[in-house]
Order: structure tokens, then C-alpha cells, then sequence
């Protein structure tokens, strides 16, 4: 009886025993299992940008114990948005050493969390994060600037990870790639930065670079500044600089003011197109080279990229920057194929996408480049369309990828789409649209969604309808029909998301009425009619809510029914805005010279560039355009 209850007692004990513990862990004092609750996250206080260091994490129980058998994952994150961790890690007996970089400066720390059970977690204490020794300078400079005219640049000192290295006390020394620069002397710097002047002389594309006097390979170069040559505004002393070679002054009968315009070819009177300075048109320097059917790009550091077009005979390859401060154009080497009907994109990155169009022999195009602005330069790129295509739209949609659409392959119009991501910098096929369309056009609307409109079949109809772009989707779908078919149209999005149509060749005759698009609806609705019929024109959305229509062809045959010149566009100087307010048209002062096929972009300053274009006599060839000017 007695080893009974002996028995009795020891199996109770351990029962006991067993309803004490828990249920993962290891053994502390006392012996009783335990659970992990939280991790220690054990730093230094002290690192140096960029430089790694080691770092210990630890899981604990409740009473602070190490929980020897945790074997969960661990994730790691950070207060430095820039820090470099370790991947997800398990520990060892409950602990773990790893490495961590932090690149930001100030207070910091390193968080630690169980990948199962986020409430097992852990932060380090405040590491202070200090600036490493310098090891590079960054010179910003102005995009442009011109000759014999001085600007400011400033150069830090920068550490490893592109902190501000506060603490460099040497000498900086300034060199150009313009032999003829005018530089500061030998400067210090204030707290790792410092602003200085400097004058360049040669026009193109330059460069300034400041270096450690001691420590060479402490250095920095700029990004690429384009000298310009200055062009001054005519005043009423009528002067004509030597830079400005197009413009030409005449004095206007009876008016006792001066007027501007542009030289005309050998044979044609000077003076012919020249308009008063009332006028809301004003010249720019002319473009190095004729061009019509090209493109007209604003960057993100307020120039103007110039591209290809034709010359009248040929597709050009050549580009040159517009400055706007100086009114003029610089050269910026040629593309890796020549171009005409192409299209060029700014994409979120400030690089420009460049892709399709007429080659030097007339054929389409399937090859894309892009040109980045940093260092002036154009690069082609590893993928092809699956087709090549010219006068064709490409959209920039909202997820930063370009939807290239319709077109011509030389044969025939287009139904597909492709689209274009710059992350992988590769093409996809994006569908078909419902029909094939070239010479059409595609919006952008508020919505995220992209509007196409009008353009010619594959049986050369030109057609009404049009259709919208769901990037969400990757579908094509019908919206409507507009009042009447076009082609060579424009399509302006309006700031109360409206898009304005305007013009277009209907297939028989061109078009002066317009119509509004809006997205809420999903319907057109004719507007007020142009001052003129219009095709090949643009339509410039302005800062204050109106619409800049410029130039343009009509090929509106004669009323007396004589048969007009088959392939000869009989372009226009007018102008015209449309206000949205009213719905309605009214004339604006001419352009200096009548222009189809050319260019027009809104500058940072409200001004609209008018570049190119063919501007032919009726009894003449076309002849392309080298002239520009701005609308005020």
C-alpha cells in the first residue's frame, strides 16, 4: 500500500510539473520552459556614414532570459531610409550577429521583428549617425548659359553615401573643358559647400570640374552646361546681330516704329512677312538647321529638345537645344537614325524617349533611343517595336510606361499598341486598338485614361470614331464618335479635363470646326468653328486656360472648282485662341511666317516656341523652315 501511494505521488508531481511549463523555448532558472516576447537589438552608439558595422539581436522572455531554442526569422528595417541590412536571418541559440550600414546622417536606429509573430520585436537605441571623410565633390551648374555672361555654380563635398562631408577644410581647384573660361581662383568651402561664378566663352556643350588641391581623386564634374549664343530682342534702334543672321529689320510706312521677321529665300522680297512689334509674336534665333515634321520637347531643366524632321528632302538625324533665356539653339550631336513623323516622350526620369519615324530613305522605323540630358547625349536602345511605324502617338500613362499606338508601316495604317516601360526598358505588346489609325491622336486624360481619336484606316477612310486606353485593363474600348471624321487633327487636354479637337482633313476637304470631349459624359460636342480651316497645325495649352491654335495647311479646294496643286500645302501665319469660357475662337496677331508641320511647347515662363515647319509658294516646291519665334 505503502509503494502505492509512493507512485501515486511521483505521477502527480509530474503532472504538476508539465501544466507549469511552456510550450516553446528553452530552460531558465528554476528549470521552467520559456517563450520568447521581444528581442534586444544591441548597437553601438556611435557609426560612421557609409562605413558597416556589427550588431547584436537576442531573444528574450518576459523576465529578460535568452530563449535559447527561438527559431523563428527575423526581418530588419531601419529609421535610414538608405540603410543597407541584412536579408532575413534566424538566430543561433537565440542569438544572432550581423552588419549594418546606415547612410543617413543624424539619430538613427535598427528595428528587428519575427516574420511569424510581429509582436516579437525589438529597436535598438539611438545610434547617432556621423559624416565620413570626404571623397568626391558634385558641381551644379546651370543647363545653359551664355558666352562672356557669368553664373553661379556651387560645389559640395560629399562623403561615400552622398552626405554633405561638413567637415572638409581643403583647397578646391576649378577647371573647364572651355579652354577660355573665366574661374574662380582657389576657394575653400563653408561647411562642405560654396557658391562661385564663372564666365564661359565657347559655345557648345561644356563642362566645369572642381578637385582637391592635395587629394586628386577628390573631384567632381558637372553635368553638361550648353552655352548658347546670345540673341537679343530687336528694339527700335533696329539693330541686327551678327548671331541672329535670319532676322531682318525693315521700317514700316507710316507707322514711324520698327518691325521684325525673317529672311526669305533668294529671289522673294525681304520684308514680305514682317509684322509690327505690337505684335504678340517675337523672334528667336533661327534653328542650325531647316527641319519640318519634327519634334519639340520641353525638358526638366527648362531647355528645349530639338529632333530630326525633314529638311524638305531628306529625314534628318541632327538636334539642337533651344534656351530660352537667350532666345537661341545650340547643337547637340546627331541621333543614331535619322527621323521624321517620329514621336519623342519625356519620361518621369527626364531622359527622352525617341522611337519610330521616316528614315533617311523613306522608310519606317522600329528602332527607339533616348537622349538624357545629363550629358547631351543620344544612346539607341536594346529593343525594336514589333513593326516599325511613323506617324504613330506615344502617351506617357500614369504608371510612368509609354502606350505607342497606330501608325503607318509604309504599307498600310495600324491597329496595334505597344508599350514601352523604362524600368526594364523594354517593348510589350499592349493589344489593338478598334481600328487602324495614323496621322490620329492620343490623350492623356485626368482619369489616367488615353483618348484616340480620329486618323486614317487601313483603307485610307478617315474615320470618326474613337476610342480610349485602360492602363488598368490593357484594353482598347469605343467612345463614340466625333461630329465629323479627321485626320492631322489636334487634341489639346483643357484644364477642367475637357479635350479640345480642332481641324483635321476630313478626306476631302480641310476642317475649321472643333468639338469638346468629356470624359464625364463620354461624349462630343461640337464648339465654336475656327477663324480658319486648319490641318498640320498646332494647339498650345497656355497658363491662363486658353488654347494657342498656330498656322497650318488648307487644302480646301478652290470655290471656282480649278483642281488645286496635288501635294501642295498652302500653310497660313494666322493664329487664334480658343477660350473655354466661352467656347469660342478669336484672332491673334500673325506669325512672321506662315508654317504647316511645325512645332510649338509651352515654356516655363508662359511663352509658346514655334519652331520650323514648311511654309512653300503655291507655284513652288515646299521649302522648309529654319526660323522661330515665341507667342506672348
Amino acid at each position: 500500500m505503502k509503494k502505492f501511494l509512493a507512485l501515486l505521488y511521483l505521477i502527480s508531481s509530474l503532472t504538476m510539473l508539465g501544466a507549469c511549463g511552456g510550450s516553446s523555448g528553452g530552460t531558465g532558472g528554476g528549470g521552467n520552459p520559456q517563450v520568447a516576447t521581444h528581442f534586444s537589438v544591441t548597437t553601438p552608439q556611435d557609426a560612421t556614414v557609409g562605413m558597416s558595422f556589427n550588431f547584436t539581436v537576442t531573444a528574450l522572455d518576459a523576465s529578460n532570459n535568452v530563449v535559447a531554442t527561438h527559431s523563428g526569422t527575423v526581418h530588419f528595417t531601419s529609421t535610414d531610409g538608405q540603410a543597407m541590412l541584412p536579408p532575413n536571418s534566424t538566430l543561433t541559440n537565440g542569438m544572432g550577429n550581423f552588419s549594418a550600414t546606415l547612410k543617413t546622417l543624424g539619430s538613427q536606429s535598427i528595428k528587428a521583428t519575427d516574420t511569424v509573430t510581429a509582436s516579437i520585436t525589438g529597436t535598438s537605441n539611438s545610434i547617432s549617425v556621423g559624416t565620413n571623410a570626404p571623397t568626391h565633390f558634385s558641381v551644379t551648374a546651370p543647363a545653359g548659359a551664355n558666352p562672356g555672361t557669368a553664373f553661379n555654380f556651387q560645389v559640395t563635398a560629399r562623403d561615400a553615401a552622398n552626405n554633405v562631408a561638413t567637415g572638409y577644410s581643403g583647397i578646391t581647384h576649378f577647371t573647364s573643358s572651355d579652354a577660355q573660361a573665366v574661374l574662380p581662383a582657389n576657394s575653400t568651402l563653408t561647411n562642405g559647400t560654396g557658391t562661385f561664378s564663372a564666365t564661359l566663352k565657347t559655345t557648345g556643350s561644356q563642362t566645369i570640374t572642381a578637385t582637391d588641391t592635395l587629394t586628386a581623386s577628390i573631384t567632381g564634374t558637372s553635368s553638361v552646361i550648353m552655352v548658347f549664343a546670345h540673341c537679343q530682342s530687336l528694339g527700335e534702334s533696329c539693330h541686327v546681330f551678327p548671331c541672329c543672321p535670319g532676322l531682318f529689320c525693315n521700317f514700316f510706312v507710316g507707322h514711324g516704329t520698327c518691325t521684325f521677321g525673317f529672311s526669305q529665300p533668294t529671289g522673294s522680297e525681304p520684308g514680305s512677312m514682317t509684322s509690327e512689334l505690337a505684335s504678340r509674336f517675337t523672334p528667336a534665333c533661327p534653328m542650325g538647321i531647316a527641319r519640318e515634321s519634327h519634334t519639340s520637347t520641353l525638358l526638366n531643366n527648362g531647355l528645349v529638345l530639338i529632333t530630326g524632321g525633314d529638311d524638305g528632302n531628306v529625314s534628318l538625324a541632327t538636334a539642337e537645344l533651344f534656351n530660352p533665356a537667350s532666345h537661341s539653339f545650340a547643337p547637340v550631336g546627331d541621333m543614331a537614325d535619322a527621323r521624321a513623323r517620329h514621336t519623342a516622350t519625356l519620361l518621369a526620369n527626364g531622359v527622352v524617349l525617341l522611337i519610330g519615324g521616316r528614315d533617311a530613305d523613306g522608310n519606317p522605323l522600329a528602332t527607339a533611343e533616348l537622349f538624357n540630358p545629363a550629358n547631351v547625349s543620344f544612346a539607341p536602345t536594346a529593343v525594336t517595336m514589333t513593326t516599325p511605324r511613323e506617324s504613330h502617338t506615344a502617351t506617357l500613362l500614369s504608371n510612368g510606361k509609354v502606350l505607342i499606338a497606330g501608325g503607318d508601316n509604309g504599307t498600310t495604317s495600324l491597329a496595334a499598341a505597344e508599350l514601352f516601360d523604362p524600368a526594364t526598358g523594354s517593348l510589350a505588346p499592349a493589344g489593338s486598338m478598334e481600328a487602324p489609325r495614323a496621322a490620329h491622336t492620343a490623350t492623356l486624360l485626368k482619369n489616367g485614361k488615353v483618348l484616340v481619336t480620329g486618323g486614317q484606316d487601313a483603307e485610307g477612310k478617315v474615320l470618326a470614331t474613337a476610342e480610349l486606353f485602360d492602363s488598368v485593363t490593357g484594353r482598347f474600348t469605343p467612345a463614340g464618335t466625333m461630329s465629323t471624321a479627321r485626320e492631322s487633327h489636334t487634341a489639346t487636354l483643357l484644364s477642367d479635363g475637357k479635350v479640345l479637337i480642332t481641324g483635321g482633313d476630313n478626306g476631302s476637304a480641310t476642317l475649321a470646326t472643333a468639338e469638346l470631349f468629356d470624359p464625364t459624359s463620354g461624349s462630343f460636342t461640337p464648339t465654336g468653328s475656327m477663324q480658319a480651316a486648319r490641318e498640320f497645325h498646332t494647339a498650345t495649352l497656355r497658363n491662363d486656360g486658353t488654347v494657342l491654335v498656330a498656322g497650318g495647311a488648307d487644302f480646301t479646294p478652290p470655290l471656282d472648282g480649278s483642281a488645286r496643286a496635288g501635294l501642295l500645302p498652302e500653310p497660313t501665319a494666322t493664329a487664334e485662341l480658343f477660350n473655354p469660357a466661352s467656347g469660342s475662337f478669336t484672332s491673334t496677331s500673325d506669325m512672321a511666317n506662315a508654317r504647316a508641320k511645325h512645332a510649338a511647347v509651352l515654356l516655363p515662363d508662359g511663352e509658346v516656341l514655334v519652331t520650323g515647319g514648311t511654309s512653300p509658294k503655291i507655284s513652288a516646291p515646299a521649302r522648309s523652315l529654319a526660323s522661330a519665334e515665341l507667342f506672348q
